[in-house]
């Protein structure tokens, strides 16, 4: 056989093979949806690509020497592979479950529901054992039977809204304990949140999605930090990903990675009520960017708050960003529709008599969401004397940033823009947006520089691989150190904070902009 016909018969039985897999698949729907809560079409494109390769390694061993041409092939040949595409998916998947399949994390309603079958078990057995007529051995009778009530009584409650009952009375007594740290477990980093995000539907994974929901919900959340942690990171379990689907996810271990233990949705009242009970003077407010999802930003705010040591109360604003890269238009519209919300937050913040410093930390895209707000509502944002506005990489039309930044600069007691010339992300941005530089690149003349506002080039603190550079600003221990020196004392300028940030151009006083040393 020519190269040409063994490249159109390996061809036909990938084919054959992708055949087989696809009828697999449709016979065996009802099969997949029962084991993994729905259609996942990761899981069908994985096991058409399998079902191909197979087909063509079913095709490569059944073939038949003396067959010289595709019409010489015997039909039972032809089937024979098809069969095999559809039985050796099939096996290769079920030796390979672990590595496919995403285990499905229980989502609040479930954990909620959980938790109070086991109060409603608890309470049945503390009543039957206070009854000095039942023996041990009867006891241990009674106790499937108390596992069912408890369960009937729990849906019954769930149905009748007696859970949402309890929960809502739950809000309504004092708030512990304090979120800055939990007393229970000395890693775990406690926050604060507000978010115009949709809520996720009930029993599902996370909390909210990245649609928007035009109201702004409060909350707080504790993020657990591994004893693997390392500065700057946000430990996460192996991911590989297509595009926006993700093939496989590893197990997350609470010694390894970062974990969300606990998500609670407030009221107004009681979130405002949460940062008077902590009696800190100072919160620092950090605004995630583009290609993030909710639960994103709980882990970056943790890490920050917890590689800075900040003594403070730690706030995430998460506005909705669907987290996908395919989404960038959206996700700039979701954050200029996000600017009162933003604004309303500080305005709580600033509220509490014992909040005297509010920081904010935008990222990326994040910085649209801030100085967008801040210059629309100008008058407002000026009664809440801010204290450092730190920009990270700000996917920014440059000319709209210095316009803007100015006007912001004249209501906040300082501004520092971290910019760099090797994000990837931001270099995309710069490509949709007609090729108009974003505030946070650097190009060959050095960042954008404006009167009072600190430029500093952090191009030399390297990249991030497989995060497109975009999260460098909190990956880096002298950039952290940065950040925190600034919060702390407000030291200007950035080369008096650290030894390696120097001016530019050397020997110039005051120089135009700072860069970190390479």
């Amino acid at each position: 056989m020519t190269a040409l016909q063994w490249f159109e018969y390996l061809l036909l039985g990938g084919l054959l093979g992708l055949l087989g897999q696809g009828v697999r698949a449709v016979v065996g729907l009802k099969k997949v949806q029962g084991s993994y809560d729905g259609f996942v079409p990761s899981r069908l494109v994985v096991s058409l690509l399998i079902g191909f390769l197979v087909g063509m390694a079913a095709a490569l061993i059944l073939k038949q020497p003396t067959s010289s041409s595709l019409f010489n092939l015997n039909a039972w040949l032809l089937v024979a592979i098809a069969a095999l595409g559809y039985a050796g998916t099939d096996l290769i998947e079920g030796l390979s479950a672990d590595l496919f399949a995403k285990p499905r994390l229980p989502g609040p309603a479930e954990s909620s529901a959980h938790a109070i079958v086991l109060h409603r078990e608890a309470d049945i057995e503390k009543h039957m054992r206070a009854d000095s007529r039942l023996s041990d051995d009867r006891l241990r009778e009674f106790t499937p039977i108390v596992r069912e009530v408890a369960k009937d009584y729990t849906t019954l409650g769930v149905n009748l809204g007696i859970e949402e009952s309890e929960q809502a009375a739950a809000r309504a007594e004092p708030v512990s304990p304090p979120p800055i740290e939990s007393k229970a477990d000395p890693r775990s980093v406690g926050l604060l949140f507000a978010t115009t995000r949709a809520e996720a539907p009930e029993f599902s994974e996370g909390w909210f999605t990245g649609e928007r929901a035009g109201r702004t919900t409060y909350g707080q959340a504790f993020v657990r930090i591994p004893e693997a942690h390392q500065i700057g990171k946000v430990e996460q379990p192996f991911k590989i990903q297509l595009f926006s689907l993700t093939l496989y996810e590893g197990s997350r271990d609470p010694t390894k990675h970062f974990v969300i233990r606990k998500v609670d949705i407030l009221t107004e009242s009681d979130w405002c009520n949460l940062i008077r009970i902590f009696q800190h003077d100072s919160a620092l407010v950090f605004v995630h960017g583009f290609n993030t999802s909710f639960e994103e930003g709980l882990y970056r705010t943790a890490q920050i708050a917890w590689d800075l040591k900040f003594g403070g109360v730690p706030v995430l604003f998460s506005w909705p960003s669907r987290g996908r890269v395919a989404d960038y238009i959206y996700d700039r519209e979701s954050a200029a529709g996000a600017r009162q919300a933003f604004i309303e937050m500080l305005q709580l913040i600033k509220a509490q008599n014992n909040i005297k410093r509010i920081h904010i930390l935008a990222h990326s895209m994040g910085n649209q969401v801030v100085l967008e707000a801040l210059m629309a509502f100008r008058q407002v944002a000026a009664t809440l004397r801010l204290n450092e506005l730190m920009m990270a990489a700000p996917d920014v039309d440059g000319d709209n940033y210095r316009n803007i930044a100015p006007i912001v600069r004249s209501i906040t007691m300082g501004m520092t823009l971290y910019a760099s010339s090797a994000d990837k992300a931001l270099k995309a941005s710069k490509r949709l947006a007609g090729n108009i530089s974003r505030a946070g690149d650097v190009p060959p003349g050095g960042p954008i520089v404006l009167p009072q506002i600190d430029s500093i080039d952090v191009t030399a603190m390297g990249e991030e691989i497989l995060g497109l550079n975009h999260t460098v600003f909190a990956q880096r221990r002298s950039i952290l150190n940065d950040v925190g020196i600034l919060i702390q004392s407000g030291m200007r300028p950035p080369g008096s904070r650290l030894t390696d940030i120097r001016g530019v151009p050397e020997g110039q006083n005051p120089p135009q902009y700072w860069s970190f040393a390479r």
